[in-house]
């Protein structure tokens, strides 16, 4: 066997691997002979039939099979030994035609590779914005309607009734409304208030464990947003549109708390008296309540500045950073890799966001290498259970009960996709800590309107900015 490599640009290369006989024929022969042993072929008896049969038989599909598997290795091995970084995966030439299967003697094969460029982090010069948001009357009433939900009585009665939260788990149906194999499954939540077809929405009433219903999601709902966001999907995919079977595993029942005194206990804690005095961080009568629901409210806002600031952060290091990329490989890479066939004219289309995500994925994981990064099961375990809040709260649940969050926010972390996804997040937000560290930033404060106004202009830009990249990419 011999393997070299030919460089193609400055960005691409060719990785050439030479086969002679002695290089695949034993591992062909111990095949051959395996499946000799075996076979059953009428006329003989088991094991007994002629060899040169079972070579004439099965001889071509035995040598591609060994052929390819051999090539795997080799070609991953040279990779590795030679400390090559590449992107996406090798490319096969496609000289299938030039090969004589029926009597092999000498292979040559050719594989395409893009390279993972050099480069180093550079940091900006000018500071980042961090808003400091002020809530306004309207969103202090309604954070205080959500806090009656918070501190509601919850149950979990054994049938669902009107206004009750579901968790459980959506399967995708086929065209005869059977479970659709390998279709898309996810498991979460689905409040039945946010059903807007009524007919749909008397499905989920009376319902109990293990109960079962099959809906389209898409138009019991009307709400694409809330689809994607429930069925863990992007947009425009396939599985949007699809039925599904959804089986009930928990039910909750939630009961409204008053605004009153129990409240405010529940709230900022119970009053302690001293002597005959309350002591200051006592509340007992709405104005303080709604004081301090404000303040605390605005404490909440901030994560809304902590994203957009995470967010420019990232749009400042790949702004700051722009990484040359082998894009004429990429594009035929993204045309191999596609599932369905698919046209160059999708694919330029699709690259130019395609290509951000790369030089996100590459600066972020030079990030993680530069500063020794890594991941700890604690951390994982904290966004797992982040993610069970996060779907229950977008049903006005805010507390779930200690033994539910333990056994859901393991179930996330044993699925292997949700999985792989919590490492992505944290190893992004670590990156982007890191970067903020030596990036000045400055701070300024706000009105909610006029942050939404700043974060609306942006994405504005942004999308503007996409669009001119596609054209500029389109013209190349």
């Amino acid at each position: 066997m011999n393997i070299t490599q030919e460089k193609n640009t400055e960005l691409s290369s060719f990785i050439k691997i030479h086969l002679t006989p002695e290089d695949y024929k034993p591992n062909v022969e111990t095949e051959l002979k395996k499946i000799h042993r075996s076979i059953s072929i009428p006329g003989f008896r088991p094991g007994k039939a002629p060899f040169d049969i079972v070579r004439k038989r099965f001889g071509r599909t035995v040598l591609i099979e060994e052929l390819n598997k051999m090539l795997s290795n080799s070609l991953y091995k040279f990779l590795s030994e030679n400390k090559i970084k590449f992107i996406g995966n090798p490319i096969p030439k496609d000289n299938d035609a030039t090969h004589d299967w029926d009597n092999p003697s000498d292979f040559d094969f050719e594989y395409e590779i893009g390279h993972v460029p050099e480069f180093e982090i550079r940091y900006p010069s000018e500071p980042l914005t961090s808003y400091s948001i002020k809530a306004s009357d309207a969103m202090t009433d309604q954070y205080i309607e959500e806090l009656t939900r918070r501190f509601g009585k919850h149950s979990y009665p054994e049938t669902s009734g009107e206004g009750d939260i579901l968790y459980g788990d959506f399967n995708e149906l086929d065209e005869n409304g059977e479970l659709k194999t390998g279709g898309h499954h996810t498991t979460t939540t689905l409040a039945s208030e946010i059903v807007k077809n009524e007919e749909e929405k008397k499905k989920f009433i009376g319902l109990q464990k293990e109960g079962t219903v099959n809906f389209n999601p898409i138009k019991a709902l009307d709400n694409e947003a809330e689809v994607l966001l429930m069925l863990n999907l992007k947009k425009d995919a396939p599985q949007l549109n699809s039925d599904y079977r959804f089986t009930v595993k928990t039910i909750n029942h939630l009961e409204k708390l008053p605004i009153g005194q129990e409240l405010f206990d529940k709230y900022a804690g119970t009053p302690v008296r001293t002597g005959e005095t309350l002591t200051d961080s006592a509340i007992t009568n709405e104005k303080d309540f709604r004081d301090k629901v404000k303040s605390d409210y605005e404490k909440y806002l901030s994560r809304d500045n902590t994203r957009f600031l995470n967010h420019n952060v990232r749009h400042t290091m790949l702004a700051s950073n722009p990484i040359a990329l082998p894009a004429d490989f990429l594009k035929r890479w993204m045309m191999t890799a596609s599932e369905q066939p698919v046209t160059m004219e999708t694919v330029e289309k699709e690259f130019v966001q395609q290509a951000e995500e790369l030089r996100w994925k590459l600066l972020r994981d030079k990030m993680v290498e530069t500063y020794n990064i890594n991941i700890t099961d604690e951390e994982k375990n904290a966004v797992a259970r982040q993610l069970v809040l996060s779907q229950f709260s977008r049903y006005g649940i805010y507390e779930v009960p200690e033994d539910k969050m333990q056994e859901l926010s393991k179930q996330y972390l044993s699925d292997k996709k949700i999985s792989e996804n919590i490492i992505e997040r944290i190893l992004d937000d670590k990156a982007i800590e890191q970067y903020k560290m030596n990036t000045p930033v400055k701070e300024q404060e706000i009105a909610y309107d006029d942050f939404l106004k700043i974060v609306n202009e942006h994405q504005h830009e942004h999308e503007h900015e996409h669009n001119h990249e596609h054209e500029h990419e389109h013209a190349h």
